[in-house]
């Protein structure tokens, strides 16, 4: 699992020139998984604001960190 934590500097992988910075997470009770044996997950979001001042959700999957190198 990846170390990601509120103010850590991240890009999407669809869009790697993009970076922002994660302000907070959150659970979305929308799109709520059901496992096997009926067992409810829910999906957690990160919610980055980009260098530009725009905003995003994503999940924390699809985020990585940027390369300080």
């Amino acid at each position: 699992m990846k170390n990601l934590k509120v103010g850590t500097r991240v890009y999407h992988w669809l869009n790697m020139a993009k970076i922002g910075t994660i302000i907070s997470f959150k659970k979305d009770p929308k799109n709520n998984m059901w496992l096997t044996e009926g067992t409810p997950s829910t999906t957690l979001l990160a919610i980055v604001e980009f260098d530009d001042g725009s905003t995003a959700q994503y999940p924390p999957g699809d985020l990585f960190k940027e390369d300080n190198g």
